[in-house]
């Protein structure tokens, strides 16, 4: 009786059925099988999966829950504490994958998360999962990522609510003599995002002249302070003198208190760098409900003064992109387009002026 041949582990096969010639393996006990222009290019991929095969041999039991959890570990271990949690935030919502194997995870599985989630928060998943996955292809974990041919979400901008010009008023009006008060009209004349203000120093200010060129994180309520993310971030800015001026009465304020050590232009009542959500619970929100107005986040002060400038009609396009640290005017145009009326209203009897010219 012959003996029957046993074929090596990882081995795979490589065989032709219908005209096309196919690649097969075993990987974490399914049954790969990849279809192939011809023999050579099956012998190739065989020999992909053979190494997927084998390099993982170690790792059947490997979830999908498990390896997002080590590969969180890589990031935390390089990358920033806010990149960290932001992705680790990101990934929680694909939790009821964690017990599915990690090859058995498929597009139409993740689809199904995402379709749970809205707006920015379901494009920030998806491009975090996809990453997350693109690296167990490079760590040999997957052959290949299930997310490859899947559509990356679609995200309509979120409405842009500036203030209106007697709003700004009564806003500046009513922290005349708070400590944030400075800080609020400079949002209110140059844009800045609130972690800027928070992490702008004395000696960033030379006469009218304001560097931007670092920025307040807050992570999991910790503040870390890092350079801008971008070169276009890091600008020079010239404040207004009404603004100027409550800036010095800050800095008098400030050397009254005792804080000359101090190097932080907006710090919190026991000299730290302001917090952007303390910020918000005991200043901003609790001031926009005293005012009746309707609630919007400081983010919106910025929002305010790009419409302000833009329809001042006599600020550049290009330079109310430099103030606002965009990489560049197109980036200012296509957010602020739908809220520059100015030359709507400027030029909406153009064509009877066109027309009598005709006649």
């Amino acid at each position: 009786m012959a003996k029957k041949r046993s074929r090596q582990a990882h081995t795979g096969s490589v065989y032709q059925s219908g005209g096309q010639w196919y690649a097969a393996v075993m990987v974490h006990g399914r049954r790969r099988r990849i279809r192939c222009e011809t023999k050579a290019e099956a012998l190739q991929k065989r020999f992909e999966l053979c190494q997927l095969a084998e390099a993982n041999s170690s790792l059947v039991a490997s979830t999908f829950g498990v390896f997002r959890l080590r590969w969180l570990e890589t990031v935390k271990a390089n990358k920033a504490a806010n990149t960290h949690e932001a992705i680790k935030y990101a990934l929680r919502h694909f939790e009821p994958l964690d017990q599915i194997p990690l090859e058995k995870v498929t597009g139409q599985s993740i689809q199904t998360v995402l379709n749970g989630l809205n707006g920015r928060s379901r494009q920030h998943a998806f491009d975090k999962c996809r990453q997350m996955l693109n690296m167990a292809v490079r760590w040999k974990c997957l052959l290949s990522n299930p997310m490859e041919h899947m559509d990356r979400p679609a995200h309509e901008r979120g409405a842009i609510d500036p203030f209106e010009v007697g709003e700004v008023s009564m806003i500046l009006e009513a922290l005349k003599d708070c400590r944030y008060g400075a800080a609020v009209a400079l949002a209110f004349c140059c844009g800045l995002r609130g972690g800027e203000l928070w992490g702008l120093q004395w000696g960033d200010l030379k006469g009218n002249e304001l560097t931007i060129q670092r920025q307040a994180c807050e992570v999991s309520g910790k503040v870390e302070i890092k350079t801008t993310k971008t070169t276009n971030s890091i600008r020079r800015i010239l404040i207004a003198d009404s603004v100027l001026t409550e800036i010095h009465v800050r800095r008098e304020e400030s050397l009254r208190e005792g804080n000359a050590a101090i190097a932080w232009m907006f710090p919190g009542l026991r000299g730290e760098v302001t917090r952007r959500s303390n910020f918000a619970h005991r200043v901003w929100n609790p001031l926009l409900k005293q005012l009746k107005l309707r609630q919007r986040g400081f983010h919106h002060a910025r929002h305010t003064a790009a419409t302000l400038l833009l329809n001042a009609g006599s600020v550049p396009l290009a330079v109310v992109s430099k103030i606002l640290g965009h990489a560049s005017p197109k980036i200012t145009l296509q957010t602020y387009a739908h809220v520059m009326t100015a030359d709507l209203e400027k030029h909406r009897n153009a064509f009877d002026v066109i027309t009598r010219k005709l006649g």
